[in-house]
């Protein structure tokens, strides 16, 4: 009773937006989603990132080792049948989380037709911190969430 159902959006950043990545392709509950500098092909990560020894912690082994299991927890490999409206934002500075993954979920996401948008902030990195782009950034998160969650019915 206190958040209506119908109207729940979710977020975060790095890890959060590998989160809310992964909750559009596992589940139809939330209205919208913005994944941050996520992380989108756990695979693809591991040989475009700064962070390979994360994701050998993360994954428990490397791919080398284990390649299935970094597809098993890849978002852009379970995408059929997600509608969860999704803004993937990144930036074309990010060692961390390379736009290269926000690239991969928003194809993958168009290819099965759910709504989604992309965006990359030139100059930034893991975080967005130029003053313009960041007024773009947080107008940008506020139109989405109010796009998608303001008029549903409910």
């Amino acid at each position: 009773g206190i958040a209506d159902t119908e109207r729940i959006g979710i977020t975060g950043v790095s890890y959060g937006g590998f989160m809310s990545a992964w909750a559009v392709t596992q589940t139809r509950r939330f209205a919208a989603s913005i994944p941050l500098s996520c992380v989108s092909n756990q695979l693809s990560h591991y040989y475009s990132a700064n962070i390979r020894r994360f994701d050998e912690l993360w994954v428990g082994a490397s791919p080398r080792e284990d390649a299935a299991a970094y597809l098993a927890c890849s978002p852009v490999q379970f995408v059929d049948g997600a509608t969860t409206p999704t803004l993937l934002i990144s930036g074309d500075g990010d060692h961390i989380t390379p736009p290269g993954q926000a690239i991969e979920m928003y194809q993958a996401l168009v290819e099965v037709g759910c709504p989604t948008e992309l965006v990359i902030y030139p100059r930034e990195g893991h975080y967005v911190l130029e003053w313009e782009h960041q007024h773009d950034f947080f107008a940008r998160i506020l139109g989405w969430f109010d796009r998608w969650l303001r008029d549903r019915p409910g």
